[in-house]
C-alpha cells in the first residue's frame, strides 16, 4: 500500500496500480521497484505520494485525461529522466517532482495554470524548462537548486515573480521576462553569478532595489525607449521622474554623486557595489532604504543628506572600509545592525535628534562614541549609552574595549541586548537597586565566568545569558519567579544550578542542556512538578541528563511524582 488515502477510499488494482473505484484517481503502486509505467486513460488525478520513492522509475507519460499532479507525487524518483505531460493538465502540486535528480528537461503544457512550491526542487540535471502562456502562478522555490539550469523564459501570463523560485540555480545565465509581468521580487542571499544583462518589460511597474539583489555581476538593464515607469542612465535605474533611485549596478567605481532630483533611495540600491569609494548626497534626499549600502566593501566615506530621519536596518552592513560618516542632526532612529561589520569605523558622534537605537546598531570595533549634549533621550559615558536620567543602561557601544564593568548604582533597568557580544567581558557588578534585565541582555559574553543577580530581579528573560560559554556560576536573586526560554542556551560550562524557592515557573528550554546538577528547595514534589512542567513537556526534555537534588528526606516522594518518573535521577542534598 502506498499511502493513507486508500484506507478511506475504495480502490481497485490494475496492472500493479492502485486506483480509486471510480477510476479517476491513481493512488499508488504495489511495487516500488518499477522502472516504467503506463498510466491508463481516464485517470484525472495523480494522488499525493503516488510514486514516492520509486527510485528505479525512469520514464512516465501522462494521458490527456490527467488534470492534476498532487503534492509529492513523484518525489525522490531519482532515476526518472523523461516525463511527458499532456495538454489538459492544469496543476502541478508542491514537491511533485522534487529530487528527481536525473530529469533533464520538462515541457509544461499551456493548460497548466499553477506550479506548486518546490515542485522541481533539487532536480540537479534539469537543463531545460519550457513554460508557456497560460501559466499564472509559480510557487516559492519551484526550481530551487536546479543547478544545471542555464536559461528560463517566464511567460507574460505570470504577473508576479519572486526570484526565490530560482534560488540555488547557480548556472543560470539568461532570465527572460515577457510583457505582462507586473511585479518582480528579489531574494536576499542568492547570487545569480552569471547573469550580466536583464531586460525589463514595459508592464513591470513594481520593483525596487531588492529586485536585483544577488545579481552581483549585472552590467546592463535593458528598457524599451517608451518604458512608462523607469529610466536607465549610465548603470543606474531610476523612476521615470528621476525622483527615486532604484538600483546602482555593481560595476560602478570611485565616487558617485546622487542626482539633485532624487528624493528616495531604494532598499539595497547600492548593494554589492564593491568598487565605490565615496557616495555624495545632496540635501533633497529624505529616505534611504534598508541594506542600501550593504557589502560596499571599498566605501570609505558617505555624506548623508541633512533631511533623513532614519538610518534603516543593515544600511551599511559589511562596509568594511567605511571610516568616516557624519550622522546629520535630523536622524531620529538608527536601526538594528545599521553599521554592523563596519570594522574601520572607530568613532561616531550621535546627533541631538536621536531618540531610538536598534540592536547591534554599531560596529563591534567602535572605540569612541559621543552624543550631542543637547540630546534629551540619551547620555554617553565612557562608551556606554544610558537614558538621560541614568536609570537605564541602554547599550555598551564599545564592546571590544569592555573587560570589567561596574553598573552605576542609579540603574534600575538593563535593556535587551545591552551587553550582547561583549565577548571580552570577564566580570560585572550589578547594583542592588537593579530590578529588570532585558532579553538577550548578556548574550554572547563569552568570557564572563560568574554573575550575581540582585534580589530585586523577579525574571530572567529569554536568552538573557545565551552563548555565555565560560559562565560556570550564577547566584540567583531571592525573589526570582521566572526563568525564561533559552535563558542559559549554550552555556556549556554551567553544570550546576540552585533554584530559589521563590521560582514558580521554568520555561521550556530555560535550563542549560549540559547541566549535571539541579538543586531545588521544594519539600513538596507536586510544587516542584508545577515549576518543571514546561521543561518536561518540551521537545528537548530528553536531552537533559542532570541529577535533581532534592531536600533531605523527600527522595521517596519525589520518585513517586509522575512528572519526574523515567526522566531524571533523584538525589538528596546532604543538608
Amino acid at each position: 500500500m502506498k499511502n493513507n488515502e486508500e484506507r478511506t477510499t475504495k480502490t481497485v488494482e490494475k496492472n500493479g496500480l492502485i486506483i480509486s473505484e471510480d477510476g479517476k484517481v491513481l493512488i499508488g503502486v504495489n511495487d516500488n521497484s518499477i522502472m516504467s509505467i503506463e498510466i491508463p486513460d481516464g485517470i484525472e488525478v495523480i494522488g499525493a505520494k503516488a510514486f514516492n520513492d520509486c527510485s528505479l522509475l525512469r520514464e512516465v507519460s501522462l494521458p490527456q485525461s490527467v488534470r492534476q499532479i498532487s503534492e509529492d507525487a513523484f518525489v525522490n524518483c531519482k532515476y526518472l529522466s523523461k516525463v511527458t505531460l499532456s495538454e489538459g493538465l492544469t496543476e502541478i502540486g508542491d514537491f511533485a517532482f522534487a529530487f528527481c535528480s536525473f530529469l533533464k528537461s520538462i515541457v509544461i503544457p499551456r493548460t497548466v495554470t499553477k506550479i506548486g512550491e518546490f515542485a522541481f526542487s533539487d532536480c540537479a540535471s534539469l537543463e531545460e524548462v519550457i513554460l508557456q502562456e497560460g501559466l499564472c502562478t509559480i510557487g516559492e522555490a519551484a526550481f530551487d537548486h536546479c543547478s544545471s539550469l542555464k536559461k528560463i523564459e517566464v511567460p507574460g501570463s505570470v504577473k508576479h515573480v519572486d526570484l526565490s523560485i530560482f534560488d540555488g540555480c547557480n548556472s543560470l545565465k539568461e532570465l527572460v521576462f515577457n510583457e505582462g509581468l507586473e511585479t518582480l521580487e528579489g531574494v536576499f542571499l542568492h547570487k545569480f553569478r552569471f547573469i550580466k544583462k536583464i531586460a525589463l518589460p514595459n508592464s513591470l511597474e513594481n520593483i525596487d532595489g531588492q529586485s536585483f539583489s544577488g545579481f552581483v555581476h549585472l552590467k546592463e538593464i535593458r528598457l524599451s525607449p517608451d518604458n512608462p515607469h523607469f529610466k536607465y542612465i549610465d548603470g543606474v535605474l531610476y523612476s521615470i521622474d528621476l525622483k527615486r533611485l532604484v538600483k546602482v549596478l555593481p560595476f560602478k567605481k570611485g565616487s558617485f554623486s546622487v542626482p539633485v532630483s532624487v528624493r528616495e533611495v531604494d532598499r539595497m540600491a547600492f548593494q554589492d557595489c564593491k568598487n565605490l569609494t565615496e557616495i555624495v548626497f545632496l540635501d533633497g534626499v529624505t529616505t534611504i532604504g534598508c541594506n542600501a549600502f550593504e557589502r560596499c566593501s571599498s566605501l570609505k566615506e558617505v555624506r548623508l543628506p541633512k533631511k533623513i530621519r532614519r538610518i534603516e536596518e543593515l544600511t551599511f552592513m559589511d562596509c568594511k572600509e567605511l571610516s568616516k560618516i557624519d550622522v546629520p542632526n535630523s536622524v531620529r532612529v538608527i536601526d538594528r545592525w545599521a553599521f554592523w561589520h563596519c570594522n574601520s569605523l572607530k568613532e561616531l558622534k550621535l546627533p541631538t535628534s536621536l531618540v531610538t537605537i536598534g540592536v547591534n546598531a554599531f560596529p563591534y570595533n567602535l572605540q569612541n562614541i559621543s552624543i550631542d549634549s543637547k540630546n534629551k533621550r540619551y547620555s554617553v559615558i565612557d562608551g556606554v549609552i544610558y537614558n538621560r536620567d541614568m536609570t537605564e543602561l541602554v547599550l555598551i557601544a564599545t564592546p571590544s574595549k569592555t573587560r570589567q564593568f561596574i553598573v552605576p548604582d542609579s540603574i534600575k533597568k538593563i535593556r535587551k541586548y545591552a551587553f550582547m557580544n561583549c565577548n571580552k567581558l570577564e566580570s560585572i557588578k550589578l547594583p542592588d537597586g537593579l530590578i529588570e534585565i532585558g532579553a538577550s541582555s548578556f548574550r554572547g559574553c563569552e568570557s564572563l565566568q560568574s554573575i550575581t543577580l540582585p534580589d530585586g530581579i523577579k525574571e530572567i528573560p529569554e536568552g538573557a545569558f545565551g552563548d555565555c560559554s565560560a559562565l560556570n556560576e550564577v547566584i540567583f536573586p531571592k525573589e526570582l519567579q521566572i526563568i525564561g526560554d533559552w535563558a542559559f542556551c549554550l552555556c556549556v560550562s554551567l553544570q550546576s544550578l540552585t533554584i530559589p524557592e521563590s521560582v514558580r515557573r521554568l520555561e521550556e528550554r530555560s535550563l542549560p542542556i549540559v547541566a549535571k546538577e539541579i538543586h531545588v528547595p521544594y519539600t513538596n514534589p507536586s510544587e516542584a512538578a508545577k515549576v518543571f512542567r514546561k521543561v518536561r513537556k518540551s521537545e528537548s526534555y530528553k536531552d537533559y541528563r542532570f541529577k535533581l537534588y532534592v531536600p533531605k528526606g523527600t527522595k521517596t516522594n519525589y520518585k513517586k511524582e509522575k512528572l519526574f518518573t523515567n526522566w531524571v535521577k533523584i538525589k538528596e542534598d546532604i543538608d
